[in-house]
């Protein structure tokens, strides 16, 4: 009873971790079809504001306390590959790209699912008696990036807090953040924006 009741309890924060903040993108993502290898990420900016012209708006603005955009990647049926990229007022035409950024995410699926980025830690852990102490620093204006993915059916989400990517100093878990397939991929998309 008390795992069924955690199940469906967690369940709604399991689906809506898959799914964009912008019902545009989703109705986008479900035009494509069922079959359809995706991938997108969406990168919210806490304390940023963006200022559109008026003539640049093509949609009511999707109300958050945040600036957010979207950049979706994904095959059609003839195997040519898209990005399309959206934001809280606007879209940009879906536009041709090469089968880099898919491929890459196919090839490391099964890495990607399984690596888990680490805290930006920077002490070891300090044991004292029966407790252990563990030493960290956060950020709470960094950009947070969402990834999720649809390959072969199968659906998973990644977050990313960048803060903990690209802080180098006193960070101990630095160097394994930065060789995640994640954050290579990551890396991938921000040299070709």
């Amino acid at each position: 009873m008390k795992k069924n009741l955690l199940l469906l309890l967690l369940f709604p924060a399991l689906v809506f971790s898959q799914i964009s903040e912008n019902p545009k993108i989703n109705t986008f993502i479900d035009s494509l079809g069922s079959g359809t290898n995706y991938f997108f990420v969406e990168e919210t900016r806490p304390g940023t504001i963006k200022v559109m012209k008026k003539e640049d708006m093509q949609y009511d603005c999707i109300e958050t306390p945040y600036y957010w955009s979207t950049d979706l990647f994904w095959e059609d049926k003839n195997r040519n590959y898209w990005r399309k990229s959206f934001f809280s007022c606007s879209e940009h035409t879906a536009e041709k790209v090469d089968a880099t950024y898919l491929n890459f995410v196919k090839n490391n699926f099964e890495t990607i699912k399984n690596e888990e980025v680490l805290v930006y830690k920077t002490k070891n852990d300090s044991i004292s008696g029966d407790r252990t102490y563990t030493f960290f620093k956060t950020s709470n204006h960094e950009p947070i990036k969402n990834y999720v993915f649809r390959i072969d059916s199968e659906k998973i989400s990644k977050r990313l807090e960048t803060f903990r990517l690209t802080t180098q100093g006193d960070n101990l878990n630095y160097e394994h953040n930065q060789n995640l397939k994640i954050a290579e991929l990551d890396r991938m998309i921000g040299i070709n924006e």
